[in-house]
């Protein structure tokens, strides 16, 4: 079961106490292991030492870090995961943890998770430079519509590749004509300019 870190609904960042009470709160609802879920931003932005105090309940098993900040990933590694209280992914390492057991890269929507599963295959073949050429192919994208918002992106991105997903929900809006041009230029220099070639001609 994965549980955002959740921001107070009266406003103000939660405290350690907030987390804790929310957590011990659910556990005590299922029985299931629960990943809790770490993206500052839509969920709370929780310090290192909340962290750390969180993968120490009993119930919580698996950390998914999307921070992005790796001082803090490296930290957290040696302090959570080294030290036995939970194991500490971070999102790519979850992705391709899916994509080597074969899955179909559900924790990330398809556009994506095609340039990573490319990611993966040339790694495993040790064709380091292709993975790392593959690597940079992240670094706009999606990265640089995500003020937006991840789905409206994805939206667009599917709807380019021939995999029509339909619009955001209301007040939500798609990208705009310009943002959607943009989008297409980036994505025909990546490895789904093929897909944007067969959509095209179809």
């Amino acid at each position: 079961m994965q549980i955002l870190a959740p921001l107070r609904p009266f406003a103000g960042p939660p405290t350690q106490h907030d987390l804790i009470w929310y957590f011990e709160a659910i556990s005590r609802e299922t029985s299931l292991p629960i990943t809790l879920y770490l993206n500052p931003g839509p969920g709370a932005d929780v310090s290192i030492p909340d962290t750390i105090a969180l993968a120490k309940l009993p119930r919580v098993k698996f950390i998914k870090e999307s921070s992005r900040d790796l001082a803090r990933v490296s930290r957290l590694i040696v302090e959570i995961d080294r030290a036995g209280h939970a194991r500490y992914f971070t999102t790519m390492q979850m992705l391709l943890i899916t994509l080597q057991l074969g899955g179909s890269g559900a924790t990330m929507p398809p556009p994506a998770s095609e340039i990573a599963r490319r990611i993966v295959d040339a790694f495993v073949a040790k064709d380091y430079e292709r993975a790392a050429d593959l690597q940079l192919q992240f670094a706009l994208f999606p990265a640089r519509w995500m003020h937006r918002g991840l789905a409206p992106v994805m939206k667009a991105a599917m709807s380019l590749i021939g995999v029509p997903a339909g619009e955001p929900y209301p007040p939500y809006v798609s990208l705009s004509g310009e943002e959607r041009t943009a989008l297409e230029a980036l994505l025909k220099s990546t490895v789904l300019g093929a897909r944007l070639q067969a959509s095209a001609a179809a």
